[in-house]
């Protein structure tokens, strides 16, 4: 799906042309710029809680496509017993290092860390290493681990929809990389008037074609909490007003 084919789609679900309050381009590429790391993150949990046998996934092969398509992996060097973080890493899915035999190495928070190194009565770091993330390093205990290997979620692209706004005021979706030379009338998304010819800076998703729709979805999903949301205050504020 095209990211404006996307917009098309929320407007019929959400009954936004029949009310005649179109999604603007604006707030559509706030909902996609804010959504599009949530919605990765959702799946990729999802899909590992599937494989361990936790839960079922309604779309199994949509899901574990995204995970493949943004799985990475790389070898990692310890300096003063932490690393720097992929540039971009969305999430750690596993880490692993040599001390004596390959281990995998458990990723707590900032606030547990202190609490396990000093805990006489855990499990002996040699055996069960133990790593959190502050800002973007990663702290390893054991120290002297060889052989690290981090493996995690990319972070995808953020899509984005130009556009140009044509003579009857009408939003003109641009496809990504296209050309458009304004008539008259016609204003560009930066504000480019008659003449000008616009290069559009559409981005398109990036994502495995099968989990467009479930984007798509999960962004009616937040579209459709906050138009509940709008409207219970609305009637809640009607209520108030005939009391």
């Amino acid at each position: 799906m095209l990211v404006s084919e996307i917009k098309k789609y929320l407007e019929v679900i959400l009954n936004k042309h029949s009310s005649g309050n179109t999604l603007s381009p604006q707030e559509f590429n706030l909902l996609m710029s804010s959504g599009i790391y949530g919605f990765v993150k959702s799946q990729v949990m999802q899909y590992r809680q599937y494989i361990n046998g936790q839960q079922p996934v309604d779309d199994v092969i949509a899901t574990a496509l995204l995970y493949e398509s943004l799985q990475k992996s790389q070898a990692v060097t310890l300096t003063a017993g932490a690393f720097t973080l992929p540039t971009d890493m969305l999430m750690m899915t596993d880490l692993y290092g040599t001390s004596g035999s390959l281990k995998e190495i458990e990723l707590v928070s900032p606030e547990e860390y202190p609490k396990r190194l000093h805990n006489m009565l855990g499990k002996p770091l040699n055996y069960y290493p133990i790593a959190y993330i502050e800002g973007t390093s990663c702290k390893v205990v054991p120290s002297n681990m060889t052989s690290l290997t981090i493996s995690y979620i990319a972070k995808p692209v953020v899509p984005f929809m130009d556009y140009y706004v044509d003579a009857d005021y009408n939003i003109v979706p641009l496809a990504a990389s296209a050309t458009h030379e304004l008539a008259t009338g016609e204003t560009g998304s930066l504000g480019q008037a008659v003449g000008v010819t616009v290069t559009s800076l559409t981005v398109e998703l990036n994502l495995p074609e099968d989990s467009h729709q479930l984007f798509a979805d999960y962004l009616m999903g937040k579209m459709a909490l906050r138009d509940r949301d709008a409207n219970l205050y609305q009637g809640v504020t009607n209520e108030k007003a005939t009391d």
